[in-house]
Parts: C-alpha cells; structure tokens; sequence
C-alpha cells in the first residue's frame, strides 16, 4: 500500500515538472542496470542476506500522452538461523502505466489522466520458510521485499498548473487490488486487499533561478481486506506530508527533502465484525534525505547521497512483555555517486550506500538487534 502512495506523490511532482518544462516529443527510452543489497545483523545465530535485480524499463512520450513498462528479475539469498540459506529468483510483478495531458488553450493548465496496472508475473505464493527472502521492511534492508502481489489497476486524475513563479496540482487517484494467495503452505487462505482511494495535493514555488521550494499533502483511505469473502482487517487512514528545498548554483546543487508519516487505528475482526484496535499498532514514521552534486563539465555529475528513516515505535503494547506491537527503528545510510553521459543517448549512473540500522524489541524480536550493508546500484538509460 505504502509504495503506490510513494509513486503516486512522485508521479504528481513528475507532471507539475513536466507542464513547466520544455516539450521533448516522440521519445523512446529503454533503461536496465544491476542493484546488489547486502545486511548481516548482530544476532546469535547471525542472520545475512543479499539481493541481486536486474530491473528493465521502457518508455515512448509524446507531447500529450506517455507509456512505460517496468519490471526485474530478482534473486534473494538469505540465511536467517542455523537451518541455512534460502534462495528465492523470479521475474516481479510488472507494472505497466499510461498517462494523457491535456492541456488548455491560453491558459498555463493541464488535466491529466493516469492509468496504472500492476500484472501479476511475480511469485506472490511462498512458503513459510521462502518468507524470509522477503527481508526488511519498507525497503530499508533489500530493495525489493514484496516478490508478488495480485492484478492491481490504478486510476487517476488531476489538473496541474503554474502562475508565475508558483506551480500547483490536485490529483485524485483510486486502486483496485486484485485477490492473491499469499501462502504455498496453507490452504484456503487466498487474501482480495481493500481497494485504496488518493488525495494528493502539491505546491512548488521558485523563489529565484537557484531557488526552489516544494511541499505535498497525500491521504489515503484503505478499504477492508477480506478473506475467502469475509472481512478480515482494514489499514487505519493514511497522511503524508513532506517538502523539498533545492538550490543550485553551478557548478554545485544541493536538494533537501523531508517526509512524515501519520496513520490512524487499524480495524481488526473481532466477534465476526471489524472494530478498531485499543491502541494504534502504527508507529509515526519520518524520513529526511540530503543530496550534493558537483558537475566538474558537462557530460558528468558527482554526487553524495545521505538518509535519515525513523520507524516510530506503536502505542499499542503486547499484555504478555509490555513492548510495543512494531518497535523503533532509526536507519542511517550515506554515500558517493555519479551520472556520466557516454554518448549522445546513452547515460550511466551509480550509487554505492553504507548503511546501518539499529532495531529496539517488539513483539516478534526478542532483543534489540543491529543490521549493516550495502546498497549498490548501477544504471544504463538509452534515450532515442
């Protein structure tokens, strides 16, 4: 759920940008690359994983409508105890989407029309045991840690604009998540995700040549999950907000952004009917990401990425140990990188970050656990 509220808020800045930005008509675009994410952790038996995607994408643009699709190949590795490793190598899910600007007369406006698909080609059904391939959470150890969902569609709308130095946009967005079975080792156990329906909200403003600041709102409301047709849980309410500061004055830029995350009381079945839970098991989550570039001339970028992500921990408690339902997570991650233009049409990018991630007790961790890795990801974009 949180990755489509990620791309939708993306997607949103991406139109504003591209109703100011000049026209490049009849693009073709093709991109792949290899990531490499590795974590170990500092428990007794020691768990350590590591995760090599090969993504591939394409894209066409013209001046009022644009298609693109994506997916990877994916192969996970991880040795979470003593029993040995787990090994899990499939093709994702593959997301198709398509979008179409129109834009008005005489007027700086443009409505928008977006239609997102997610195809089911990933391996959605794993074992107990295969689960652990999945590692991490809200990517914070492996890029990808959802190998398969069901068939979603994504549609939305908004209108984009700009007066002068201030640009706006209002998009409304609504998701069909298609039913999936979850597990090879139970049966009968076949889960439909509630649908989610999108709010988004973004201004920008350009102070000066150098100068830009930007601010988003999105909301999200989630629909009950059900279970062999029965309600079984419905995600409490979802706000996020955040901002954006860039300034550039060649030959260095330097982009600030910072992110919140507020989410109301779950629904849990209780007694055949959905009720809120005592306390809110969701914690407030905030992230913060500051990026330096240097361009020594003009077919090179250097850069230095870093990120701050805090996992607050939930208010709601277990009865049996009092610690709370997920605990607090705070993940450091730093590093170099580069965009280098080969030729004409053919560009590469890298990024190498270090990270560490330190875990307090919950109620599925026993004792306060630190993970470190690697996040390396190397890029080629053909444009034609």
């Amino acid at each position: 759920m949180k990755h489509y509220i990620y791309a939708c808020t993306c997607i949103l800045i991406c139109c504003i940008g591209y109703l100011t930005a000049p026209r490049v008509y009849g693009e073709y675009l093709f991109s792949t690359g290899v990531r490499y994410d590795m974590f170990a952790d500092d428990l007794d038996p020691e768990s350590s994983g590591f995760e090599i995607s090969i993504p591939v994408g394409a894209a066409y643009r013209r001046k009022s409508y644009s298609l693109s699709l994506e997916t990877a190949y994916i192969s996970a590795h991880v040795t979470p105890d003593d029993e040995g490793e787990v090994s899990v190598s499939n093709m994702s899910d593959m997301l198709i989407s398509a979008s179409y600007t129109h834009s008005f007369a005489n007027r700086p406006l443009g409505l928008i029309v977006g239609l997102d698909l997610n195809l089911p080609t990933g391996k959605e059904r794993l074992s107990k045991r295969e689960k652990f391939a999945e590692a991490g959470q809200s990517n914070d150890l492996f890029e990808v840690d959802n190998l398969g969902d069901g068939l979603n569609v994504g549609m939305s709308l908004g209108i984009m604009g700009d007066i002068k130095e201030l640009s706006a946009g209002i998009q409304g967005a609504y998701v069909v998540n298609g039913e999936y079975d979850s597990t090879r080792d139970t049966p009968d156990d076949d889960i439909d995700p509630g649908d989610q329906m999108l709010a988004l909200a973004l201004l920008g403003w350009q102070t000066s040549p150098r100068l830009t600041l930007e601010t988003f709102l999105v909301y999200s409301h989630f629909f009950p999950d059900t279970v062999m047709g029965q309600e079984s849980f419905r995600a409490g309410n979802n706000l996020v907000f955040g901002t954006s500061i860039r300034y550039d004055r060649k030959p260095v830029g330097i982009a600030l952004s910072l992110q919140g995350t507020m989410q109301g009381k779950n629904q849990e079945l209780t007694k055949g009917a959905l009720h809120a839970e005592r306390e809110n098991s969701n914690g407030k989550d905030f992230f913060g990401l500051l990026n330096v570039t240097y361009r020594p001339f003009s077919k090179l970028i250097l850069r230095v990425l870093g990120d701050v992500r805090y996992y607050g921990e939930s208010d709601l408690k277990t009865e049996e140990s009092g610690l709370p339902f997920e605990s607090q997570r705070i993940r450091y991650a730093a590093g170099p990188g580069f965009v280098y233009a080969l030729t004409e049409h053919i560009s590469c990018d890298g990024l190498i970050k270090f990270f560490t991630m330190t875990q307090k007790p919950d109620a599925t961790l026993a004792q306060e656990v630190t993970f470190q890795g690697i996040n390396f990801d190397l890029g080629f974009t053909y444009t034609l």
